[in-house]
């Protein structure tokens, strides 16, 4: 008999805050023949539900604000294949990893990998993963900038475990853009920060400060390599101003 339509389909979903993917995506027909329907959504918008074979439903809450016709209202579909275009987190603290810790829990296909998102949202893992790479391969094939992971636990004491030389650079959790971050001069620096620290309890990391006119990002994309230079005129910060 006739295949159903509806088996020849994939349901990508895309969760981004701007620009209209759903008109970039939607109606794509794959090599092998399935037709592509696109959703797209907001973290704050999302609920996931999985089971153990694999089944990952979701429910998006319509977007006041729709990029295109049918977004405004609420929907229900399974889920074939995410793209994240959006980090999983918020400043104040907000962040989505449970609705992460779902798509991972149900196995579903994605670009980027939900196994790279969910590690992302602290960054001391990824860090962790690039010091096992040198030691595998050494520091003159792989260098990495030292770091130091602090818990941020009251000691009864000021004194440091770990000493560092300043200036250092202090992040504060996992924030992106700039934000979360300190550049501290000297001790008194440091407690003035930690001081403010106490009040919270994120964990920190120090590095090195390090200057720098520019940095290079390198974009692997298949065959092809792209390199972007990036610096910033008025602050410290390479990715600030």
């Amino acid at each position: 008999g006739d295949t159903d339509p509806l088996d020849m389909s994939i349901n990508l979903l895309v969760i981004a805050s701007e620009n209209n993917w759903h008109n970039l995506l939607n109606d794509l027909t794959l090599a092998d023949g399935r037709h592509v329907v696109t959703e797209q959504t907001r973290w704050k918008h999302l609920h996931v539900e999985a089971n153990a074979e694999g089944l990952l439903r979701v429910s998006l809450r319509g977007d006041t604000d729709p990029l295109y016709p049918g977004q405004q209202h609420d929907r229900i579909l399974d889920c074939d294949y995410l793209f994240y275009r959006n980090f999983p987190s918020e400043l104040h603290g907000i962040d989505f990893k449970p609705l992460v810790i779902g798509i991972y829990y149900a196995g579903t296909p994605s670009l980027n990998s939900t196994n790279s998102v969910l590690r992302t949202l602290d960054r001391p893992i990824v860090h962790a993963g690039l010091l096992r790479i040198r030691d595998k391969l050494g520091r003159d094939q792989f260098p990495v900038i030292d770091m130091n992971y602090h818990s941020n636990g009251y000691l009864g004491t000021k004194q440091r475990m770990i000493q560092v030389d300043y200036p250092v650079v202090m992040k504060i959790g996992t924030a992106h853009a700039g934000y979360g971050k300190s550049r501290l001069m000297n001790p008194d620096d440091h407690e003035d920060v930690e001081s403010i620290l106490a009040m919270h309890n994120d964990y920190y990391t120090t590095e090195q400060f390090i200057e720098h006119d520019y940095e290079f990002r390198i974009q692997v994309i298949g065959p092809h390599v792209r390199v972007f230079r990036r610096n910033s005129d008025t602050n410290w910060r390479g990715n600030w101003g």
